[in-house]
């Protein structure tokens, strides 16, 4: 029997157990490493209806990244880090905005009925339960719930929409309202029979909906449903709804759409052009000028007469001259006649002449809302920077912060202004010559704005001579000082009651002009895209009409000075041209 093999040397066993263990590490790591890259098994549903359960509680603020709320980042107050959707790193570079369109692409993906109730929900938030905060932009997410939801194509998630839109099951209003507006977003022809129906739904909102769905889809066929529901409509917002409705299926579709069907959808938005205030006749004179027919002629003159005619004008909460004035503007459009908006007998005595031969001319042109200028001899009573001043009830948001210091630099010019050596010497002498032309039949209030926002008054007070000497005094002690929150200065002007179309706003104006000279910088909604998504929703059925100045200068130095590149995807020019355009305004950049 042979001698058992000598025992290892102490420094061969040492090398010995040194392999094992390496050997042992290197096949545990081969083993484990698939699991360490899988991510956790996530439920995308769940995630989505976690998210927007924190957001109803006020604790993710969509608007702003949570480092420059002035909190210190935590890992904690995103799901998708708390659920392993994404990691730490991802999220320190993440707004909530883009950690909900991350969630939500992945509900998408599962496209089936829960996918599509979670998104539905999103979709709703802030018209089912207790007003949301303002500066949580909630229109900002329902416009995400819906953009995702209407990516949806399976049948189960489809039938899902339509049962919600259709009301089955006992959903919320709110809900249902919200699929609806999916199925118009989708484009989904097939479910336009479905939408047409909801037009004579018991409750308001729902109604609203269908007529928005309508409006997104824009089908010639949907004329006749949108002419018997304008008809019958009581509620004023619906009756809005459904005139922009018929307003951009003309534009869309003129062509297709029969004659006949549209000449009884003018005869219903002549019928009610009456019945409502001044809001919905500013709708239907966009109709008007889209459907471009002589039919309308009396009724524009009519206005005119009923402003500008022997008895004194009309007053109240249910007028506004807006209405006079963009009547006279559609006039002119439709006739290319240069009588002059004041003077109605000329255009009563001109329409008794050419009643039975007026052609209008078909045109694709939206009607411009540049002012006509005037006939020879009549002037502009009152403007702001040469926007003509139309409004009664009108209100000013001015910037004031501390780069209205700067100097004012021409548009196509170099070198400074002399007349005017900084852009707050401008917008001084232009605020006060506005104010100082104001009718006293006219109401105005200002709001400053740099990093917060102070009005003048706390309401809107008669355009007087005490009350404008004591503006004046008021206005030479304003120094322009710190950052630039417009956001705070739209919610002083209009006061928002809820973020939602369905209700009105809390200020009675008629007519605002907001004036600044750079981004958003500073407050609780800086994203420019959030503020102006949150002001166009707020003023859908209100109307205010918001004209805007840019009032420019050095802006290489002044993008230097502010510490470089603006991190949003528009300039201040820009944010300024769409916050009038999408608010029925006039953008001027000086």
């Amino acid at each position: 029997m042979p001698p058992p093999p000598p025992a290892p040397a102490s420094d061969d066993l040492h090398r010995m157990l040194s392999t094992f263990r390496l050997c042992a590490l290197i096949a545990l790591s081969l083993f484990a490493a698939p699991l360490a890259a899988q991510k956790p098994d996530v439920d995308p549903v769940k995630i989505l209806e976690e998210w927007t359960a924190e957001y109803l509680k006020g604790e993710i603020d969509l608007s702003r990244r949570e480092q420059m709320r002035g909190r210190a980042f935590q890992p904690k107050h995103y799901v998708t880090v708390r659920r392993g959707m994404c990691t730490e790193e991802q999220a320190r570079r993440m707004t909530f905005e883009a950690e909900l369109r991350l969630i939500c692409a992945e509900v998408a993906k599962r496209n089936d009925a829960a996918a599509a109730n979670a998104l539905l929900r999103l979709a709703a938030v802030g018209l089912e339960q207790k007003p949301i905060d303002a500066a949580f932009v909630p229109s900002v997410a329902r416009a995400i719930g819906e953009e995702f939801a209407a990516k949806l194509s399976s049948t189960d998630a489809l039938q899902t929409v339509v049962a919600v839109a259709g009301g089955e099951g006992g959903k919320s209003p709110a809900r249902q309202a919200a699929a609806l507006r999916v199925l118009g977003t989708a484009n989904a022809g097939p479910m336009r029979k479905l939408i047409e129906q909801m037009l004579a739904h018991a409750l308001p909102e729902v109604r609203m909906a269908a007529a928005d769905a309508l409006r997104f889809g824009a089908q010639p066929d949907s004329v006749p449903a949108l002419r018997v529901r304008l008809a019958a409509e009581p509620e004023e917002c619906v009756a809005c709804q459904v005139v922009d409705a018929l307003t951009a299926t003309v534009v869309k579709a003129g062509a297709k759409i029969d004659k006949g069907e549209l000449s009884e959808a003018l005869d219903a938005a002549i019928g009610a052009y009456d019945k409502h205030s001044w809001r919905f006749q500013l709708a239907a004179l966009d109709f008007f000028a889209a459907a471009r027919s002589a039919r309308t002629v009396p009724v524009l003159i009519a206005t005119l007469a009923r402003y500008h005619g022997k008895s004194a004008p009309p007053q109240g909460d249910k007028f506004s001259t807006l209405v006079p004035s963009t009547a006279h503007r559609v006039l002119q459009n439709l006739t290319k006649c240069v009588f002059a908006e004041d003077r109605p007998d000329q255009w009563e005595a001109w329409w008794k002449e050419n009643e039975t031969t007026l052609q209008v001319e078909a045109s694709s042109e939206p009607l411009a809302l540049e002012r006509v200028l005037p006939p020879k001899g009549v002037t502009v009573t009152n403007s702001f920077f040469g926007i003509p001043v139309a409004g009664k009830r009108v209100a000013f948001v001015v910037d004031v912060s501390g780069s209205m210091h700067f100097k004012l630099v021409r548009r196509g010019q170099t070198g400074e202004d002399n007349q005017y050596p900084s852009k707050w010497s401008l917008a001084h002498a232009e605020l006060k010559r506005a104010i100082e032309r104001l009718g006293a039949d006219c109401t105005f209030n200002v709001i400053f704005f740099s990093h917060n926002a102070e009005a003048w008054k706390p309401k809107p007070v008669p355009a007087n001579a005490a009350n404008k000497k004591a503006f004046f005094a008021h206005l030479d002690k304003v120094n322009p000082n710190g950052g630039t929150n417009p956001w705070a200065g739209l919610v002083l002007a209009l006061q928002p009651k809820a973020m939602d179309p369905n209700v009105k706003l809390g200020a009675e104006i008629d007519e605002l002009f907001v004036l600044s000279d750079g981004l958003p910088s500073v407050g609780e909604v800086v994203d420019p895209k959030h503020i102006l998504q949150s002001v166009a929703t707020v003023n859908a059925t209100s109307r205010v009409r918001i004209n805007t100045i840019y009032v420019g200068g050095d802006e290489q130095e002044e993008a230097r000075q502010m510490g470089g590149r603006s991190p949003w995807d528009m300039d201040g020019p820009e944010f300024m041209r769409r916050l009038a355009e999408q608010n029925r305004g006039q953008f001027l950049h000086r």
